[in-house]
């Protein structure tokens, strides 16, 4: 087991639905943290900004840009986090990829759809919690509107790192910080959010 784990949680000023614009963002921070993270996290719909222009934005499973995601995780061995709008099967999804150097790919559909902004009605839940191993470290994602649900969160010693990915607005920020620092109460385990 590796008893120390890197994150690196970048804040990239997203390209609004300018997927190659983005990439270029992302492959930028890996050359710069390689070496240096084990893990790198972007925010929730990194690749797009948190749109609901699914027709135009959404990516199949086997889009191009995942493959690319896929091979710089191996590239850089460094792991890549972060959430992508998906079509799977005539709907949509908000998911969360965790991409490891050596090619495995973990994934989590977001669970709760942030109402105010028709989520719902765009975005179809996810109703599967996971955990998934990297180093050892057992790590639970989730996705933004997650983080107001704790029994949604709760750990049952089962998890060390629960990672957040969100595309919070800045005027509610203090709300973004004391929920994340609830959460490290709640469940005794570490949390980066991002």
């Amino acid at each position: 087991m590796k008893s120390n784990i890197r994150i690196a949680a970048i804040q990239l000023d997203i390209a609004w639905e300018n997927v190659s614009v983005n990439l270029q963002k992302v492959k930028y921070w890996l050359e710069k943290y390689t070496q240096k993270a084990d893990i790198i996290v972007f925010p929730e719909m990194f690749l797009t900004g948190f749109s609901m222009n699914v027709a135009s934005n959404a990516l199949e499973n086997n889009a191009t840009p995942l493959k690319e995601l896929s091979t710089w995780a191996s590239v850089y061995k460094i792991a890549i986090a972060g959430s992508i709008m998906i079509k799977e099967n005539k709907h949509f999804f908000n998911r969360f990829f965790f991409f490891e150097p050596d090619g495995k790919c973990s994934t989590y559909d977001k669970r709760h759809l942030f109402k105010m902004a028709n989520e719902d009605k765009i975005y179809t839940q996810g109703n599967k919690p996971i955990i998934f191993q990297f180093y050892d470290w057992n790590i639970k994602p989730s996705i933004c509107y997650d983080l107001r649900f704790p029994v949604w969160l709760r750990s049952k010693n089962n998890y060390d790192i629960l990672l957040v990915v969100a595309n919070w607005p800045q005027v509610r920020v203090y709300a973004w910080k004391k929920q994340l620092m609830a959460r490290v109460i709640d469940n005794q385990c570490y949390v980066g959010g991002v």
